[in-house]
């Protein structure tokens, strides 16, 4: 294109986002943005518990909502982990304050280190 064109082109072309941009802005979920639950009594009629045949690990669970090949309400979703029983909390990053209140979830403070031994 000649250089007026393509000015004119590129005032108006948006180009689509490169994988690096969209890993950066559509990582919502992940492995890390879990809670483990202890029971369904944590979840029922506050978050979805995603089909436990179909959605059967947490990792790929998230690659799938990332993608938008499953979408989901509420900024969370549940998935019972086949590999070891467990249920999972999955929430979107930018929301962990809100699910956990909603689902009434109140964590536990980090301990600091604290050093043993003997001084002297």
């Amino acid at each position: 294109l000649p250089i007026s064109q393509a000015k004119l082109f590129s005032k108006f072309f948006v180009p689509r986002s490169t994988s690096l941009d969209r890993s950066i802005t559509m990582a919502l979920w992940g492995q890390e943005y879990t809670i483990k639950l202890d029971s369904e009594k944590d979840f029922q009629g506050k978050a979805a518990l995603l089909d436990v045949h179909m959605y059967t690990s947490v990792t790929s669970t998230a690659e799938k909502l990332n993608s938008g090949a499953i979408v989901v309400e509420g900024a969370c979703c549940v998935v019972r982990s086949a590999s070891d029983g467990n249920y999972y909390l999955l929430y979107q990053v930018d929301k962990k304050a809100d699910v956990l209140n909603k689902l009434g979830i109140v964590e536990a403070p980090e301990l600091e280190a604290v050093q043993c031994g003997m001084m002297g």
